[in-house]
Parts: C-alpha cells; sequence; structure tokens
C-alpha cells in the first residue's frame, strides 16, 4: 500500500518503524516551488530531463521537516518506495489544493 490515509492534516505513509504524517503544503509552500515544478514538469514531458525524482523529494522533505526536524533527503530515500513517491507526490499536490488553496467562484 503505497498511500494509508489523506486528510487535511496531511497523508500518512508507510515508514521503516510504522507510519509517517506528511502535512500538505503551506500556501507559501505551494508559492515558492510552483514556478520549479511547472519547469520540470516541462523537462520531464519533453523528456529533456531524466531526473525525476530531486524536487520531489526536496518539496516533500521541506513539507515533511515541518513536523520531523530531523527528517533528511537520506531519510526520504531510504523509506520511500518508488511507488509510495510516486503517489506521494500526485497526493500532495491534490490534497494540497483540495483543502488549502481556495477555488474562486465566479458567483
Amino acid at each position: 500500500m503505497a498511500i494509508i490515509r489523506e486528510s487535511a492534516d496531511g497523508i500518512e505513509i508507510p515508514w521503516s518503524d510504522g507510519t509517517r504524517l506528511m502535512p500538505l503544503l503551506t500556501r507559501e509552500e505551494v508559492e515558492r516551488f510552483w514556478p520549479r515544478v511547472q519547469t520540470k514538469q516541462k523537462e520531464w514531458l519533453g523528456g529533456t530531463d531524466t531526473d525525476a525524482i530531486s524536487l520531489p523529494l526536496e518539496i516533500i522533505c521541506a513539507a515533511m521537516n515541518r513536523k520531523y526536524r530531523e527528517l533528511t533527503l537520506a531519510d526520504l530515500e531510504d523509506n520511500l518506495t518508488p511507488s509510495t513517491l510516486k503517489a506521494l507526490w500526485q497526493a500532495l499536490w491534490a490534497a494540497t489544493y483540495l483543502y488549502h488553496v481556495p477555488v474562486k467562484s465566479s458567483l
């Protein structure tokens, strides 16, 4: 199982000694990282960048460091399987927007 649970509190993922709760991105983190994500997505889709994990790991680590200050990129690499990383990356953005980024209404 890649992701155990999603909520407004975060995304619970399996970890070597149990589970960890990854907090959702804050508005400030979204604003800081989104331009880099957009650039990377173009590179990934265009096949010009084969490094598909560095930026996701950096962003996930930044969010998780709010809850687990001692967590390092190496810890993430040791504890996240490729399928968990992919599912976590996708769920992170979806849940962040669902719970924290208000949708502007035309009403």
